[in-house]
């Protein structure tokens, strides 16, 4: 019975089941310096920050932790495909910028089909972590709220103290979680519509939905960003020696302007998300033997002994009909 097991795990890993099933799905591709971004003929990446970035790693691998972090957060059976690069931004604050391409799938929801997320190499001082699915490069961790509206939210998740002089960089890492918290959510078009449909005026903010966490706060907002609150992912201002991940304000503003009615807010599952998932599935792997009852962490499914080779197999044909491709990174 074990073997059996042993193998239906490992076809979930071969598969890249890692992920709960039902959550959206992000493609990212990645484009080379001088190819042309989808949005615009003109519009070419560029080379990469060379000496200016610091920590060894590289951009498609913490694009992909960025992409497994919002996967996680929201459900739904809706796709995302994500052109990402190098480009000349020539801001000294804005170093990062997405251009979105809103589709209206139904009567009142309007989302990013597509979206391009563009990184300015001339910032002086990236950090790009070689090991993006930890945070060990952070001493320190904290989660804090703020009350709204006469409610009390999270509004912060955040890790400081480098203690590597590279993590004093700015995280690419928060920076890409912020560029596609934008492409899920807080882009002109989506917010048009949002307000369109709800009949909110553009300076009346985003009113958090009823059924999501913190619901009837209202968010302001300057732009696409979050106005006031500068403990948010979603800021507008972002800082160097900090990695920032979504606070559940951060997510719930998001799934109310694209009408996601469910969401996941836990904190240790988004950190879960930007785990190297072969590394720690196969770690689950090895301790199999051992007996009684197992539990194998991916995402959501749960492989435990049943009293029948029978039922095992069963398991593994429902699995192969329901795995979904990867994400393409290139």
């Amino acid at each position: 019975m074990r073997r059996v097991l042993f193998v239906l795990v490992f076809v979930l890993v071969t598969l890249g089941l890692t992920r709960p099933l039902g959550a959206i799905t992000i493609n990212l591709t990645y484009v080379q310096p001088g190819e042309a971004f989808g949005f615009s003929p003109t519009q070419f990446a560029t080379n990469g920050p060379g000496a200016n970035a610091r920590g060894g790693g590289n951009i498609q691998d913490i694009m992909d932790v960025a992409a497994n972090v919002w996967e996680n957060i929201l459900p739904g059976e809706f796709t995302v495909d994500i052109e990402y690069g190098w480009q000349n931004i020539g801001g000294s604050h804005d170093i990062g910028r997405h251009v979105g391409r809103g589709v209206r799938i139904s009567n009142n929801v309007t989302r990013n089909k597509g979206a391009w997320i563009m990184f300015d190499p001339g910032y002086r001082n990236w950090f790009l972590d070689r090991t993006p699915y930890d945070d060990k490069e952070y001493g320190s961790v904290r989660e804090n709220s703020g009350t709204y509206d006469g409610k009390t939210i999270n509004d912060e998740r955040r890790f400081t103290n480098p203690n590597t002089s590279d993590a004093g960089g700015m995280d690419l890492l928060t920076l890409a979680m912020h560029e596609i918290g934008h492409a899920l959510g807080l882009t002109t078009s989506n917010l048009a519509d949002y307000r369109y449909d709800t009949k909110r005026g553009v300076d009346d903010g985003v009113r958090i939905a009823t059924g999501l966490p913190g619901a009837g706060i209202t968010v302001d907002l300057h732009g696409t960003h979050p106005e006031g609150i500068d403990t948010l992912l979603m800021a507008h201002l972002l800082h160097d020696g900090q990695r920032v991940f979504p606070s559940v304000l951060d997510i719930a503003t998001i799934a109310t302007v694209s009408r996601y009615d469910q969401v996941q807010t836990s904190f240790e599952a988004l950190r879960a998300a930007t785990r190297n998932p072969r590394n720690e599935i196969f770690k689950s792997l090895v301790q199999l033997p051992g007996g009684g009852t197992q539990q194998i962490d991916l995402g959501d499914i749960q492989v435990l002994p049943e009293p029948s080779v029978a039922t095992a197999l069963a398991a593994l044909v429902g699995v192969l009909g329901v795995a979904r491709p990867r994400r393409r990174v290139s």
